[in-house]
């Protein structure tokens, strides 16, 4: 009697070299035929980016895309040939509406979109030297730190890199004041004045 034992040649699964990121291809990294594996995508969330698709190249492929895609625990699965997993990764991004109050301008106005790592300016200014800059709010806050009488074009810088990655969309509002005067007054014989603010 002739006795013959087959056995199935392994194939590998293994993971491309990550930009802003990592892959790596947890145990086991060869398995038999129809079998599968995983492997864990991680984002370099630290400086900004998260995972936007991960692939295997037989068609698996998968769209992430949001600024809180930061790791992922890819399944390969079936295995019947050797498989090299792929993922690209992109820096988080963000919307900042910026709205002029009555009475004076942002630039640029708007919606913006900008990235991680982005320094963005706001150039603020009154539109008339009767009014003068009373606030500016990001997100709600203020953070204005300018003199009260401000008539002159101020630039307000956002950093970017500063944004919770979990929340994408971001508000910049200014507010301008108009002057107000105290007047004195003396009165004369057979009337009189009273002061004003105007």
């Amino acid at each position: 009697t002739v006795v013959f034992v087959f056995d199935t040649n392994p194939y590998t699964v293994s993971a491309c070299t990550g930009v802003n990121g990592t892959l790596v291809v947890n145990e086991p990294t060869e398995v038999n035929h129809n079998e599968g594996t995983t492997v864990t995508v991680k984002a370099d969330y630290a400086n900004g980016y998260h995972i936007v698709s991960i692939t295997d190249g037989r068609g698996n492929d998968i769209t992430l895309d949001n600024n809180t895609d930061t790791t992922y625990t890819y399944e390969v699965n079936n295995v019947v040939t050797d498989v090299e997993v792929c993922a690209t990764f992109a820096l988080n991004t963000f919307k900042i509406t910026a709205t002029a109050g009555e009475n004076g301008t942002i630039i640029p106005e708007g919606d913006t979109i900008v990235t991680y790592g982005d320094m963005i300016d706001f150039v603020i200014e009154p539109n008339h030297t009767c009014y003068y800059i009373s606030n500016i709010l990001v997100d709600g806050e203020s953070v204005w730190t300018g003199y009260t009488d401000s008539v002159s074009a101020y630039t307000h810088t956002i950093d970017v890199s500063t944004f919770d990655p979990a929340v994408v969309d971001h508000t910049i509002t200014t507010e301008y004041t108009i002057f107000e005067y105290e007047m004195a007054s003396n009165a004369y014989t057979e009337g009189t004045v009273s002061s004003a603010t105007v």
